[in-house]
């Protein structure tokens, strides 16, 4: 049976299902039928919630057909590993990046970059911009998106006109640009990015984190002019960046005493990098600065001794 066209609503059809998680987890999409295929993973250390998940979808984990990977940062992939435990799955990501977790590679990854963890599995499928898929009675193209990740890749059902877009667009941001990695010219593969993506005029966007996007003309506006500040400010860009990585190296640890975050980011090179770099300091003498305005804006709190993020897992 053909999937029924969105509504006013933007419900999904039954065949389709978005599975939103907190900033610590990429959302995942799951769609249904004869052979299910799943677009991102989760991270690592819930991985198990993850199998738990797809199986409160009426998907049984083993019957998983393909896991398609957006990108191969910790947060997306992190699942695949206790998935393919339990499945006979294929993993599919952008070339790029495949070649990068066939390397073992820790630091073009981000693993070592912002001491994350994931466990890496073999790729058996490469998806180039352009390939098409089908999945059941879906159409699934691949568009590449470079800038948060070299290899990144979106996803867009012409059927239905909606956009899985992994950390190239969010409500009104997008994935970090790690140019202190990737090199400068990541902002401006990125706004190419945004053009490519915005040319589709899809209905709804359904990104690698947060809310489904249904102002979508309005969203990419908003992120290209953003890009475009950090562009021109990279200082801005740089404090931004470090905020992003903060907040989500609190979720990873799951809170850190307060006595020992001076020691613990001088030694992510993440944190030494952009300081030197972009913000002529070091670590600690940005510390106060990142928790009085993150602490202020509710973003994180202390408690017990201990610093943690507030937004969910």
């Amino acid at each position: 049976m053909h999937p029924c066209p969105i509504k006013s609503s933007m419900r999904l059809p039954d065949n389709i299902r978005f599975i939103t998680r907190g900033w610590l987890n990429s959302n995942s999409l799951l769609l249904r039928g004869e052979t299910p295929v799943l677009i991102d993973s989760g991270y690592a250390t819930h991985a198990e919630h993850t199998l738990d998940l797809i199986h409160a979808h009426d998907v049984r984990v083993a019957d998983l057909a393909l896991v398609i990977h957006t990108h191969c940062h910790s947060d997306h992939i992190g699942g695949t590993h206790l998935i393919r435990a339990h499945a006979h799955a294929q993993t599919a990501m952008h070339p790029v990046e495949a070649a990068w977790i066939r390397a073992g590679e820790r630091y073009l990854t981000w693993l070592d970059y912002l001491d994350q963890s994931a466990t890496f599995f073999p790729v058996d499928r490469e998806l180039n911009d352009g390939e098409i898929l089908r999945v059941n009675d879906l159409t699934l193209q691949i568009l590449h998106t470079p800038g948060h990740s070299p290899g990144g890749i979106a996803i867009f059902c012409p059927e239905l006109e909606i956009l899985f877009s992994g950390d190239a667009i969010w409500q009104g941001d997008m994935g970090a640009v790690n140019i202190a990695v990737h090199g400068e010219s990541a902002f401006f593969h990125a706004l190419a990015s945004l053009d490519k993506l915005a040319a589709l005029n899809a209905r709804a966007i359904f990104p690698g984190h947060g809310k489904p996007i249904h102002d979508v003309a309005a969203n990419f506006h908003r992120v290209r002019n953003r890009l475009n500040d950090f562009i021109a400010h990279p200082q801005k860009m740089a404090w931004h960046a470090l905020k992003q990585y903060f907040i989500f190296w609190l979720m990873l640890k799951d809170g850190v005493p307060a006595r020992d975050l001076e020691t613990n980011i001088e030694h992510i090179p993440a944190f030494s990098d952009y300081a030197t770099r972009y913000l002529d300091s070091e670590p600690r003498a940005l510390l106060g600065r990142l928790l009085d305005e993150l602490s202020s804006r509710g973003h994180i709190i202390l408690r017990d001794g201990a610093w943690q993020a507030t937004g969910p897992k």
